[in-house]
């Protein structure tokens, strides 16, 4: 998808109401996991099987708060909402994350709900365009035995990735990439899973999978980390998303191996660009560089240039996996569309230290004011739409807070209303969260 086709008119004046359904069943929700944007991955596994070594977290309370134009908060209305509220649902979670504005739960049996915007299919539910949504967590159809789920893409181009118990992804949504690696680039609204194939020429299906990671922003791309630490990628490849030093082919619906990386415990996708986790706590990043936002000064790829406002930097691509200079020491990477639309990526370290990249961050950079993180992502702010300009942190203490983004990072404020929180979730626009109390 070309840049300049982002931003969809998004204010319907006629938006498709559902019916509000009375059903005496509705509960808050009391069981959401630990969650993560559309960058979302997994990591401190080694077995083949991902079932071996993946346990649902414990049950918790989920909250929303942000914008709703489209059902994102799940809590039956399209109002925003200044403080959090409760998602409403027949179904306990085990597991959340957040898109554009979109949100999927994941259950302890293993079925995958979703809710908000359906114009790619993603919630699930066969009533797919624009104007479409649900209000309320919709179950995805013929899909269980989920431990893990993504969320990728933005506008009409937005895509789910799931990963089964067995190792093996499912894919819906858009796939006018061949993000949805089922070997088509058939661009419409797919709101039924279907497995990820096994790499071009070869039978069967993608196996033995850890990790996985949903492309943010204006990409449809896809990625999965094995059991052996090899990175496997698919979908769009314009800007060097596979890492493979060429943009040939510039799209391919097949899984195919990144040639650099090895020993990879993790992944996340920003928008045209990547960063892999290894196990000896180093970060890789690849791709998309127009501000520097992969922290590296590579310039090769000279078709990455963006020539047309406001993408006029004026960089290069980074065409293989290099290693970014001053990180070290890092548990947890994510990475979302952010401020002008370039990558915003966050990376803590072992004792809790948050560092980014970014539009005006082209060297990792310590967020001051900000310690003892466990969870850090791009989103939460509808200032600036359709791009984030603002990072929400998560606290071992259970304290939310927000940073803004800009030539200089803001002063971390804390999130009212809510507390005892154990796990965030930042759509762009929306923010999702469990709580203990």
């Amino acid at each position: 998808m070309d840049r300049l086709d982002r931003i969809r008119p998004f204010l319907f004046q006629n938006h498709t109401k559902k019916t509000k359904k009375v059903l005496s069943s509705f509960f808050s929700i009391l069981a959401l996991g630990t969650l993560f944007s559309a960058g979302f991955f997994l990591h401190d596994y080694v077995s083949p099987q991902a079932s071996d070594a993946f346990t649902l977290p414990a049950e918790q309370a989920g909250y929303a708060i942000g914008d709703d134009m489209f059902g994102d908060l799940g809590d039956g209305y399209t109002t925003s909402e200044s403080s959090p509220v409760t998602v409403e649902t027949s179904e306990k979670f085990s597991k959340i994350v957040a898109g554009q504005y979109t949100s999927l739960g994941l259950a302890p049996d293993g079925t995958v709900w979703g809710w908000g915007d359906n114009v790619s299919g993603v919630t699930g539910s066969s009533s797919t365009g624009y104007g479409y949504y649900e209000q309320w967590p919709y179950e995805i159809p013929d899909l269980t035995n989920v431990i893990d789920i993504a969320l990728g893409g933005m506008n009409n181009h937005q895509f789910a990735l799931a990963l089964k118990s067995d190792g093996t992804v499912w894919a819906w949504g858009d796939n006018g990439d061949g993000q949805l690696g089922d070997g088509t680039g058939t661009d419409s609204a797919q709101y039924i899973p279907s497995e990820v194939l096994a790499p071009s020429g070869s039978d069967g299906y993608l196996t033995n999978i850890v990790a996985i990671a949903a492309s943010t922003g204006s990409t449809e791309t896809a990625a999965a980390v094995r059991s052996d630490g090899t990175v496997w990628i698919w979908g769009q490849n314009e800007y060097y998303e596979f890492g493979n030093n060429s943009t040939s082919p510039t799209y391919s619906a097949y899984p195919i191996e990144n040639t650099t990386l090895t020993n990879v415990k993790s992944i996340a996708l920003g928008d045209e660009n990547g960063f892999a986790l290894k196990s000896d706590g180093s970060v890789w990043s690849w791709g998309q560089n127009s501000a520097g936002e992969t922290g590296n000064t590579s310039t090769g790829g000279s078709d990455c240039v963006q020539n047309y406002s406001p993408y006029n930097e004026g960089a290069y691509c980074v065409t293989t996996p290099q290693e970014i200079s001053g990180l070290s020491n890092i548990t947890d990477v994510s990475a979302n569309y952010g401020s002008n639309a370039i990558t915003q990526a966050l990376f803590i370290q072992s004792g809790g230290d948050v560092y980014t990249l970014g539009r005006y961050q082209s060297t990792p950079t310590e967020i001051s004011g900000l310690s003892n993180i466990i969870k850090a992502q791009t989103g939460y702010d509808s200032t600036t739409y359709p791009y984030p300009a603002q990072i929400v942190a998560l606290k071992t203490n259970g304290t939310v807070y927000t940073v803004s983004i800009g030539s200089t990072l803001g002063t971390p404020a804390t999130l009212s209303g809510i507390s005892d929180v154990t796990d965030i979730a930042a759509g762009t626009t929306h923010l999702l969260m469990l709580s203990s109390e």
